[in-house]
């Protein structure tokens, strides 16, 4: 219940990966995540898309990224993994990996 502070924004129905996206976009997606090299940053994974955008292969604006981003978190397309970046790193960061025992992700690596 909101009282009397800032109305509340209902949350966006935002982006829905299978209906926003076309297969060839969402499997274009999902093998660049699975080509980086083990658990990625927010920030590598976002890197990754915006290449393929470069490249032709995918139209998305960078806001459009990051929706396929948080997209893909929000349905279970990404883990998260918490370990240090490197040996001698006194916090564990957060890095996401494809999961890929996930059937909708299986359907969007084998095309749909």
């Amino acid at each position: 219940r909101n009282n009397g502070g800032p109305p509340r924004e209902e949350p966006d129905p935002g982006f829905d990966l299978l209906e926003d996206l076309t297969p060839y976009e969402l499997k274009t997606v999902c093998n660049s995540v699975a080509g980086l090299e083990g658990p990625a940053t927010f920030v590598e994974i976002f890197s990754s898309i915006r290449d393929l955008d470069e490249r032709g292969e995918l139209e998305l604006s960078r806001e459009e990224i990051g929706e396929v981003i948080n997209a893909m978190l929000d349905a279970d397309y990404l883990n998260k993994v918490r370990r240090k970046p490197y040996e001698q790193a006194k916090a564990d960061m957060t890095f996401y990996a494809l999961n890929t025992d996930k059937n909708e992700v299986k359907n969007a690596l084998n095309g749909g």
